[in-house]
């Protein structure tokens, strides 16, 4: 038997990948960490060598990706503290992969110290994205038993 999308499926997964959505738009924007990062890599930055169109589709990408691991392996079935447990880690592995594997092929350029921050952000924002799309599903559970 396949799975299928359900309503009470897409609650959480529509407010995981929200609230992912949301804390990295304003860690990027408001926080300032976009234009920290475009200094602190320099030179290996390549968001300028992209046309708008294809950094946001590539951007897109990213974030589909990002929302898929969520949704598949931190949020269903699980309460809000384990699923921010388990979205935490995923952070850790994906952002750690990322950025380890930059300072490897980059060196000294990338830095160590912009690795640490980016990958303690992985942590936080997959951590609370995923208990974001628990507490989603928990409240829709607890509508429908109350209905």
């Amino acid at each position: 038997m396949e799975p299928q999308l359900s309503a009470k499926a897409a609650l959480p997964s529509a407010a995981a990948i929200g609230a992912l959505l949301l804390l990295d738009g304003l860690w990027l924007t408001l926080g300032g960490s976009g234009e920290r990062f475009r200094r602190m890599a320099g030179d290996l930055c390549a968001v300028r060598a992209w046309r708008p169109w294809q950094l946001a589709c590539l951007t897109a990408a990213a974030y589909v990706l990002l929302a898929a691991a969520l949704c598949v392996f931190a949020v269903p079935g699980r309460a809000p503290a384990a699923a921010a447990a388990r979205g935490a880690l995923l952070g850790l592995v994906i952002y750690g992969v990322f950025d380890l594997t930059n300072l490897a092929v980059f060196g000294r350029g990338y830095g160590l110290s912009l690795a640490a921050v980016d990958v303690g952000w992985g942590v936080f924002v997959m951590g609370a994205a995923a208990c974001a799309g628990a507490l989603a599903a928990l409240g829709a559970s607890r509508n429908e038993a109350s209905a």
